[in-house]
């Protein structure tokens, strides 16, 4: 199945289960049976907002697959042998040498990113197996924390450098400042 047409045919399906449910807490929270969650805390200035996204790239294991086994539609996929593109459509010359899916939740009116990526990543243990056989298969798997800015800086830390913080029960953490802010 063409990607765009796959993507079509999830979002129509994820529109039709939307439904709003409110807490007592001040947290509203939007969510489909795909699992996708939307936390809004009105109690907090919106300007906090991030973005989580899960990235997974295979050499084999299709996208279809990818989708039902984890339960979520993503934002875009491609296949092998499609044409390299970005996310907005130019070209970039050359074909995909992988199966690359990416599934994106925007985070807003919350600062706490890490904890909310460990969250996002915990709801996601019924398919724990599944991920494992990705990597275990040469494939990979990312959950990242994304921010808007200015210029595009980013890095990985693979997993073994995490399982070597953790065995030294060291905690890693991030924080971005505004330009001209600095702590005192």
């Amino acid at each position: 199945m063409d990607p765009q047409m796959y993507l079509l045919a999830l979002a129509s399906q994820a529109a039709k289960k939307v439904k709003i449910e409110s807490a007592s807490d001040g947290e509203g929270i939007k969510m489909n049976q795909e699992s996708e969650v939307i936390k809004e805390n009105r109690e907090i200035e919106p300007k906090y907002e991030f973005e989580l996204r899960l990235l997974i790239k295979h050499p084999f294991i299709t996208y279809p697959v990818i989708a039902e086994k984890l339960g979520l539609v993503p934002a875009y996929v491609w296949n092998v042998g499609s044409l390299r593109q970005t996310p907005s459509g130019v070209l970039l010359g050359g074909v995909q040498k992988e199966i690359y899916w990416n599934y994106r939740r925007k985070i807003r009116g919350l600062r706490s990113c890490l904890k909310e990526a460990m969250i996002f990543f915990g709801s996601l243990e019924y398919c724990h197996e599944f991920l494992g056989e990705i990597t275990r298969t040469s494939g990979e798997v990312m959950l990242e924390v994304d921010f808007d800015g200015y210029i595009n800086i980013g890095d990985v830390v693979p997993a073994a450098a995490f399982a070597k913080l953790a065995t030294y029960g060291v905690s890693f953490g991030s924080e971005v400042f505004p330009s001209g802010f600095s702590e005192q």
